[in-house]
């Protein structure tokens, strides 16, 4: 398991995954087993062994945050031995052939993100959800259970599979499909009940310490809100249903994990790699696009010996770094723009100079800042449908005025007896949500918002 932009997902992350760096080595993934040699890494050697003030500095503080990636295992460890390990339910249940063959199929039935509604499409829904149901109530069964975790095993870097993670997306398609049944024959109820699963599952997902296992949350939880919409929308949905979507919208983002998680975790990943690299396997961890880039005329050779020549300067210059982005984290997305703008300018001042941190910038740094965005897109989303089906039931003033993405208030407005919420992403308010109102004996009193036109 690498570091963010070292290893993602294959499926249906189009939003945010579309600029990652790639595949792993074919070859490397091949040859090598999980072991005692990436467990070693996670002692971080090489990097107690260096004589580079900077970094042993940065190594005293990582020890005594718990940051290091033998310590992260130790807090996120779970020693109840009745809780359930989703990771490995989903793995086996949904095996590596089998998720890529429903990515495939799954995938088309999606456009731009958005499940399509049509009468053919449906049904080819409804196909795939009976083709992979008895995997579903599987994973159904285990998210049932009261104690349940992912564990990581960040110590082992990049031998730590995370195939989990598309195994994860596609037992929610699964489910979004079920719901979407249940919709066509006007089950509401049972809808509802889905649903709840669905969110329970980026929840899950949503709360490792992992930015991968972070942002398929929040891809997966955009789709999930797409049957919010279809349920809220539907004309047989009363008051009482409204406000069940609500509590299960409001839960999710109660239990908002920090976004300086995910990324503390991605760093813990970092850590190793530097190890990997130390150890003489920098070119293992190089993906095809990258081997191809810098193969022919002795480039590679060349590329090679600039990343390891002065791997303590540019391992210190990316834990500084990180410390920067991770602190930046307590504010919202909307006030980060600072940091990364110092980075950029960091950066291209060193590009031409022997200082320059190569594998920092190539392997390590670059689009941090799209994947936060995402991560603050996800909660502006979340936040905006909360606030629509507060405002549909009630029509008093939204729970969230701010967005985080944006900085900028959500626009929320009554039109032909619907509620709109606009201006959630970064568009001048072309995406939204409508949904119809459903007004309560509560709301005839609050009286915060305009009346309805």
């Amino acid at each position: 398991m690498r570091p963010f932009f070292r290893a993602v997902p294959s499926i249906g992350l189009t939003v945010v995954l579309t600029f990652s760096i790639g595949c792993p080595n074919a070859s490397w993934k091949k040859g090598t087993e999980v072991g005692e040699t990436f467990e070693a890494y996670a002692d971080l050697p090489g990097l107690k062994a260096s004589h580079h003030p900077g970094l042993q500095s940065e190594l005293a503080l990582l020890t005594s945050e718990q940051a290091t990636p033998r310590q992260l295992d130790e807090v996120h460890a779970t020693a109840d031995p009745a809780s359930v390990e989703v990771a490995a339910v989903l793995t086996t249940e949904f095996h590596n052939s089998a998720v890529e063959l429903a990515a495939s199929q799954t995938d088309k039935l999606f456009d731009a993100g958005e499940f399509q509604w049509d009468p053919i499409n449906t049904q080819r829904a409804f196909q795939l959800r009976q083709q992979y149901d008895v995997p579903r109530q599987a994973v159904r069964r285990a998210m049932a259970q009261t104690k349940r975790h992912i564990q990581l095993n960040l110590s082992q870097g990049v031998g730590r599979s995370i195939e989990f993670v598309d195994a994860a997306r596609i037992y929610n398609r699964m489910e979004m499909f079920l719901a979407a049944e249940q919709l066509v024959v006007g089950d509401l109820n049972a809808a509802i009940e889905t649903t709840a699963a669905m969110l329970a599952m980026c929840e899950l997902l949503g709360d490792q310490p992992h930015v991968v296992s972070r942002l398929a949350a929040g891809e997966s939880r955009r789709e999930v809100l797409q049957i919010v919409q279809a349920i809220a929308a539907n004309s047989r949905c009363d008051a009482s249903q409204t406000e069940q979507l609500r509590t299960l919208v409001e839960a999710q983002l109660t239990n908002w994990p920090s976004d300086s998680d995910a990324w503390i975790g991605d760093r813990a990943q970092g850590l190793h790699l530097y190890e990997m690299i130390r150890d003489g396997q920098l070119l293992s961890l190089l993906t095809e696009d990258e081997l191809a880039q810098h193969s022919g005329g002795g480039n590679l050779n060349s590329f090679l010996a600039a990343a390891t020549r002065s791997i303590d300067s540019d391992q210190h210059f990316y834990l500084r770094s990180m410390r920067e982005i991770i602190a930046a984290c307590d504010r919202p997305y909307s006030q980060r723009e600072k940091v990364f703008d110092k980075l950029r300018t960091q950066l291209g001042e060193l590009q031409k100079t022997p200082e320059y941190p190569l594998v920092a910038d190539r392997m390590l740094l670059q689009n941090i800042e799209e994947a936060q965005r995402f991560q603050a897109t996800d909660l502006a989303w979340t936040q905006a449908w909360a606030n629509a089906l507060t405002v549909s039931l009630e029509q008093r003033r939204p729970p969230y005025e701010l967005n985080p993405l944006t900085g900028k208030p959500y626009q929320i407005y009554f039109e032909n007896g619907d509620v709109k919420v606009s201006h959630i992403e970064q568009d001048g308010g072309i995406a939204k949500i409508t949904i119809p109102l459903r007004r309560t004996e509560h709301a005839a009193h609050s009286g915060a918002l305009p009346p309805p036109r």
